[in-house]
């Protein structure tokens, strides 16, 4: 085989070539492990007037229980592509669900625009403005049954910090994954079998990263020693990393992928990359120890590598000091139309603002509240009442009447906004407010929810569709920690997914801020402490003096983080790269 070059360092290459296979795209159609519920798609191609080539096309599934015959049927969000899409085309495996309830589709591959001259790559795809590139997003997609997303999965929440440098391009394509041994595109049923691992229930999906045999040799030649291939592990059900070196029960057992004919359309052995049912997935046909055997041994055995590493976080300079001799501030927030930082000294009753670096001054009686993510409008108490305001002359507009709120996040995009009540009454509750007509609605409270008493500090995901809400749980500590709930299309919360199990243990959480990378911070007692978007802590920053009462990005730039304490209000400004 013909050598290719290092271009930009480790080929992280299942095959070089796929010689004699079509590229197009296709979509595997799948059936949960006891053959009841199938999920299919088909590419529809949008007609523009006046126009005899289509201007793109998208994915549209359909879901089928055969036992009921009940069906449903949407567009999969993030399979859609077209003819100036950058990550043309999808090659998209499907894995359903035992109870059919939800689905993944897995789309390992990224591609660049099929036209050439519109390719999108980065000159530089190791550079960190690179990794939330479009192509890179949407290799794993967990929906509902009904399309809503549960989870999505980007190539950057499958690579560690050092992976980023080994990525290779060729062609159209970027190889990140290794081949599993002992399985190529010719032995294996389909070309992307050779990449990934399935248990028996298909929830459990696991993929190497790591460098080809081909490409290590083209390394070590260059006096590079490549990195051992790493297991990485994905829960199906909900989108998250596990620990590939766990225990797990025989039917959550990642093994070989499916045994069975290869199938082929038209001359020269090309792979069908029809949008089917995928034929050689069928009840009963997984890989067993005895089909396994079939498999030529690997010359050395996989070795389990530890976990997925959790991104670095983002670096800070320490703390210094705005302004102290508050009573008890609380809730800042970044106002972008106005350039201010907007905050409260609750005991006072007063609203301040900080204007450039050190300019504090007084704007009048306020409480607590937040701007939301658009930076344009501020939601929170003034009087008696939950009003929205702009900070221009024009007086706020009332909401409703005498709400108590404790924190409050705000999704401006779809009117409404998410405010915890913490001790009023005792039990606490969690509200939905639509902030047009001021309607509320209760999401829970402790006669509803035992295990999320006392919410605290709540923030949205940067796309909305995660509500994280700090529980404070003072009567009983064991349950205190962050909580993640997906936020359903109407609003309202997936509250039975989200009090499952704590998303991040903390003792006694207070304020909560996400970042435009999905970083979330959390102030605990003297620290803040730094969470990745997978529940890992991956920093901590210490408050010079006092106990963090809440936080907020801000700044020209977003890139500061703003603290209060009961008495100062502290900033961290990012450090130079």
């Amino acid at each position: 085989m013909k050598k290719l070059p290092l271009t930009l360092g480790l080929l992280l290459l299942p095959s070089l070539v796929w010689a004699g296979h079509s590229r197009f795209p296709y979509f595997d159609g799948g059936q949960s492990a006891d053959g009841r519920f199938v999920v299919t798609a088909e590419r529809v191609e949008l007609p523009s007037a006046g126009k005899r080539q289509p201007t793109g096309y998208e994915w549209r599934f359909t879901w089928r229980d055969k036992q009921t015959g009940e069906t449903r049927s949407g567009l999969l969000v993030g399979l859609t592509s077209g003819t100036d899409a950058v990550f043309d085309p999808v090659h998209a495996h499907t894995f359903v669900a035992p109870d059919g309830e939800s689905f993944a589709v897995w789309n390992p591959h990224v591609c660049a625009a099929t036209d050439p001259p519109k390719q999108k790559f980065p000159a530089d795809l190791a550079a960190a403005d690179a990794r939330d590139w479009t192509g890179f997003s949407h290799r794993l997609v967990v929906y509902r049954k009904t399309g809503e997303i549960i989870a999505r999965l980007d190539l950057k929440h499958f690579l560690a910090e050092d992976d980023w440098r080994w990525l290779f391009c060729y062609g159209r394509q970027v190889y990140w994954q290794a081949n599993f041994a002992g399985l190529t595109r010719d032995n294996a049923p389909r070309v992307g079998y050779a990449l990934y691992q399935i248990s028996p229930d298909y929830t459990v999906l696991e993929t190497l990263v790591g460098a080809t045999a081909e490409a290590a040799h083209q390394a070590r030649e260059k006096g590079i020693t490549p990195p051992a291939p790493r297991l990485v592990r994905v829960n199906l059900l909900d989108g998250q990393l596990l620990d590939p070196t766990a225990e797990l029960p025989p039917e959550k057992t990642p093994g070989r992928p499916f045994i069975g004919e290869l199938s082929k359309r038209g001359e020269g052995g090309q792979a069908s990359y029809l949008a089917s049912l995928d034929p050689v997935r069928i009840a009963g046909s997984y890989a067993d120890d005895k089909a396994q055997s079939k498999v030529p041994p690997p010359a050395e055995p996989i070795a389990k590598q530890p976990a997925l590493v959790a991104p670095a976080a983002p670096k800070f300079l320490p703390a210094r000091l705005i302004q102290d001799g508050f009573a008890k501030l609380d809730t800042p927030t970044w106002l972008v139309e106005r350039q201010w930082l907007v905050f409260t000294d609750l005991d006072q009753g007063k609203q301040f603002k900080l204007i450039g670096d050190k300019e504090v001054s007084e704007i009048g009686p306020g409480g607590r509240g937040k701007v939301a993510a658009d930076g344009k409008t501020w939601v929170g108490i003034a009087g008696d009442s939950l009003v929205r305001w702009d900070f221009s002359e024009t007086k706020p507009v009332q909401l409703r009447a005498a709400p108590s709120l404790n924190d409050i996040a705000i999704d401006a995009p779809a009117g409404r906004a998410y405010f915890t009540t913490l001790k009023d009454p005792e039990k606490g509750r969690l509200t939905l407010v639509n902030l047009q007509d001021g309607a509320a609605a209760v999401v829970w409270d402790r006669e509803q929810e035992s295990s999320l008493v006392n919410p605290n500090g709540v923030a949205l995901s940067p796309d909305g569709q995660l509500l994280y809400v700090g529980i404070s749980s003072y009567a009983n500590r064991k349950l205190s920690g962050i909580y993640r709930f997906p936020v359903l299309p109407d609003g309202s919360l997936d509250v039975p997914t989200g009090k499952q199990s704590k998303w991040y243990a903390a003792n006694g959480p207070d304020g909560l801020a996400v970042d435009p990378a999905g970083n979330v911070f959390i102030t605990l007692g003297g620290n803040v402490v730094i969470v990745s978007s997978e529940g890992k802590k991956i920093g901590e920053l210490k408050i010079p003096r006092g106990s963090g009462t809440n936080l907020c990005f801000g700044g020209p730039k977003r890139d500061r983080l703003y603290v209060t304490t009961f008495t100062a209000l502290y900033v961290y400004e990012s450090a130079p790269r």
